[in-house]
C-alpha cells in the first residue's frame, strides 16, 4: 500500500533558520578562535539556540497541519486546530496564569 505524501509548507523557512543557525556557529567558531569575550560567546549562542528553537517550532507546527492533517478523516479538524495550540504553547514554555 503506497502512502501519501504530505505537502510540507514551511520547508524554505525552516531552512532558512538552519542557514542562520550554520552561520553564527561559523561566526562562534571564529570569535573562540579570535578570544572574544565569553559573554559576547555566551550571547551569540544563545541566538542560535533561539533559532534552532524556533526552526524546530516551525517544522512541528508544518508537520501538524501537513502530515498529520493529510492522516485525518474528515470532520477532525477542529481536534487538530486544539492540539495544534497546545502544541504551540508547550515549545513556548510554560503557559502563563494557568491554574491548577
Amino acid at each position: 500500500m503506497e502512502t501519501k505524501k504530505a505537502e510540507h509548507h514551511h520547508s524554505q523557512e525552516a531552512l532558512m533558520h538552519i542557514r542562520v543557525a550554520i552561520d553564527n556557529l561559523k561566526s562562534v567558531e571564529s570569535m573562540l578562535n579570535e578570544q572574544k569575550p565569553c559573554t559576547d560567546v555566551v550571547s551569540r549562542l544563545s541566538g542560535i539556540l533561539a533559532t534552532i528553537a524556533e526552526c524546530r517550532g516551525i517544522v512541528a507546527q508544518d508537520h501538524i497541519t501537513s502530515c498529520i492533517q493529510s492522516a485525518l478523516p474528515p470532520g477532525k479538524e477542529s481536534v487538530l486546530n486544539e492540539v495544534s495550540i497546545l502544541f504551540q504553547q508547550i515549545l513556548k514554555g510554560p503557559i502563563q496564569g494557568s491554574h491548577h
